[in-house]
């Protein structure tokens, strides 16, 4: 997921045929977060040597988050459903995120013996005050869609039924579509 996320942004982010972004899935889930085999993984692509595969795995999500926080277009993300980890702390990064009613948000790093990614221990702080991040960072507290509107993660809650055709006329209407309503170049700048 990180690479070809990562290819994607970052080719997308030279391409001046794109307008701006949108991440978003299409199964029930919007991200389950990391798979955690997949550190197991890396280690063993490394013969066993543990601390080539933390660096191999931490240069990796760097470069992901990298393309997020360099991404110079306007980038939305679409959650559609439950957002675990990184799923869920990346869309600090984002510059607007709607989310459907059926959307949680849940971060159980502190669960797993883990200390959050995404530059979250920063970023949620700023968007939903002190309090909030602490109760969903330190302590796992799973947001519904309702709370994380309340709170600044998102920007609209749509509900679940008309998510994805919302969506889809939001970005994309020929008339009515921001990619059609708001000047490419003026968006970048103002981002």
């Amino acid at each position: 997921m990180y690479a070809r996320l990562t290819t994607a942004l970052n080719t997308a982010a030279t391409d001046d045929t794109v307008v701006m972004a949108l991440i978003r899935s299409t199964g029930r889930y919007f991200c389950t977060g990391n798979d955690l085999g997949n550190f197991e993984r890396a280690v063993n692509e490394i013969q066993g040597d543990i601390t080539a595969g933390a660096e191999k795995y931490a240069k990796l999500l760097q470069q992901f988050i990298a393309a997020f926080i360099d991404f110079p277009k306007p980038l939305i993300g679409a959650v559609n459903g439950p957002a675990v980890g990184i799923g869920a702390t990346v869309l600090a990064l984002i510059d607007t995120v709607v989310a459907s009613d059926l959307a949680t948000f849940h971060t159980p790093f502190t669960a797993l013996g883990l200390s959050p990614e995404a530059c979250s221990s920063y970023t949620l702080p700023q968007i939903m005050g002190s309090c909030m991040a602490a109760d969903m960072l330190v302590f796992g507290r799973k947001l519904t869609a309702a709370e994380a509107l309340q709170c600044g993660l998102v920007a609209r809650v749509i509900p679940g039924a008309e998510f994805s055709s919302w969506v889809e006329k939001w970005v994309f209407d020929g008339t009515t579509g921001l990619i059609n309503t708001c000047y490419p170049k003026s968006m970048q700048f103002t981002k």
